[in-house]
């Protein structure tokens, strides 16, 4: 039967961890995995192929669809390990420090990573690894392997397909890169209303310098505001910087 778990928030707590666990275990399914949720009765985390089995896993959760994967747990995935629909079966001990740097090998370091937290569960006299990889968003780049490992090749995608972690599909990859403009959109549009709410500060203060010098400034004993060119050219000025204001008032940007 499938995994019986409350997925409408997030697995925050030490709680709700083994919760998961017991979960896995009593629905006995072995195929309950689905798109945030993958299990492992038992991986060899001190060796190079166990670490690509994870860095695989970890990089599918990373590349779900957005709307898809907020769908459950806040939008995070889940990697159990030493755990599985037979029972509890432990994993290797090792630090959440030392998983992170051998994990690197194959995700990368920094922004070219997947976000992602190593947990240990102490259950029944065994420990339980549980990764959660962060909630993908608009704008993420393609979490790709950045190392070869056997027949896969460095900078392939991989994405949840159903239960399993394999290579994107041609349709898969357009909804990845559909994911990583929609954030760039959304940071070209905020720059470049923060360039014109820039310009139009500019713009204010040379028309106030401009009206305090025509005023001032005198030729024939009239001051230059009291001539026809200069109010047409300050008026012009005026209308000009106040449409500008109104567009930007309708973007919901204020101006300072």
């Amino acid at each position: 039967m499938p995994v019986a778990f409350d997925t409408t928030i997030p697995i925050a707590t030490p709680q709700r961890r083994e919760d998961l666990i017991d979960a896995i275990i009593t629905a006995a399914d072995k195929h309950g995995e689905t798109h945030w949720l993958e299990w492992k009765s038992e991986c060899d985390l001190g060796a190079r192929a166990g670490m690509f089995e994870l860095a695989k896993e970890i990089l599918a959760l990373a590349n779900r669809d957005v709307s898809t994967a907020q769908a459950d747990c806040g939008g995070f995935g889940y990697l159990v390990v030493g755990a599985s629909e037979s029972g509890l079966h432990g994993a290797p001990a090792f630090s959440a420090t030392e998983i992170q740097q051998k994990l690197a090998y194959f995700l990368g370091t920094g922004l070219e990573a997947p976000a992602w937290t190593a947990h240990h569960v102490a259950m029944g006299g065994k420990t339980v690894l549980v990764i959660e990889v962060a909630p993908p968003a608009d704008g993420d780049p393609l979490r790709v392997l950045q190392r070869a490992f056997e027949k896969a090749r460095a900078g392939t995608v991989y994405v949840r397909h159903g239960e399993i972690a394999s290579p994107a599909t041609p349709d898969q990859m357009r909804m990845l890169q559909a994911r990583f403009l929609a954030g760039r959109f959304d940071d070209l549009v905020t720059e470049r209303l923060a360039l014109a709410v820039q310009a139009y500060s500019h713009a204010q203060r040379c028309l106030d310098l401009t009206l305090d010098w025509v005023r001032e400034r005198e030729t024939f004993g009239r001051p230059l505001l009291s001539r026809q060119a200069v109010q047409n050219t300050v008026t012009e000025m005026a209308r000009r910087i106040s449409a500008a204001t109104d567009e930007l008032a309708a973007s919901d940007v204020r101006c300072v």
